[in-house]
């Protein structure tokens, strides 16, 4: 019987392979090889975003997330604008995106 790689149990999709949050914000693919943005309990399990606390309702650790998954957010916007113009410029450690 030939191996198969897990998968959800909702959808088809195989489970993730690494960290998209850290490889969307520019990281080293050594760094985003790691770890994954979640456990399979859907416990954030990614360093950077479990340090991170959202401005908007305070949560960080297990249910961390960016303004833009707030469930309190307003979704203004202009604040997602900012948000993305600032996400241009550097990645999430705050170092200078290469181009």
């Amino acid at each position: 019987m030939p191996e198969t790689t897990q998968r959800r149990k909702k959808n088809k999709k195989p489970l993730p392979t690494e960290c998209v949050f850290c490889k969307n914000n520019g990281e080293e693919e050594a760094y985003y090889r790691k770890h994954l943005l979640k456990d399979a309990d859907g416990r954030v399990s990614c360093p950077i975003l479990r340090a991170y606390t959202c401005p908007i309702c305070g949560a960080c650790g297990d249910i961390a997330h960016t303004v833009k998954y707030c469930p309190k957010s307003t979704k203004n916007p202009e604040t997602l604008t900012t948000v993305n113009a600032f996400k241009l410029l550097r990645n999430s450690m705050g170092k200078r995106r290469v181009k």
